[in-house]
């Protein structure tokens, strides 16, 4: 012979909004088309599967990188970058300082030296050694 259940105690206003649950949830089950209702069930089975794979595998990694090792060189990592960055900005402001003061870094190559530039001759009429006469403005000077 099958064993009873225990009745469980509760108040009696709990037991029977608890009865009243369970009637309707009984009662929606049997609206709900079977075919629907494995349907459903299946996807979330295979949503439960897909999150608590995905949580074993975060955990995984939050184990792995926890190590005082891994943490170690994950800071060197970001160390080496910001000196990479550093080192790039460093570099830049070296060469503009070269260029404003006439040194050219090792990497450029050096322009070739200008030739001086000949001194304008003018005309001899404009010259005031050559005796000729300047006219500035209408006023005549000698």
């Amino acid at each position: 012979m099958a064993t009873r259940k225990r009745t469980s105690r509760r108040s009696s206003l709990v037991g029977r909004a608890v009865k009243a649950g369970r009637q309707a949830l009984r009662e929606a089950e049997r609206r709900v088309p079977p075919d629907l209702r494995r349907q459903v069930e299946r996807r979330l089975k295979d949503a439960d599967k897909t999150a608590r794979a995905a949580i074993k595998q975060l955990q995984t990694q939050a184990r792995k990188a926890s190590t005082r090792a891994d943490v170690n060189s994950v800071l060197k990592r970001i160390d080496a970058s910001r000196t990479t960055k550093a080192a790039g900005t460093a570099r830049r402001k070296a060469s503009a300082k070269a260029v404003s003061t006439g040194r050219a870094s090792t990497t450029r190559r050096r322009a070739a030296p200008r030739k001086p530039r000949p001194a304008p001759v003018m005309p001899e009429t404009m010259a005031p050694e050559a005796g000729g006469a300047v006219e500035m403005g209408g006023t005549t000077e000698t």
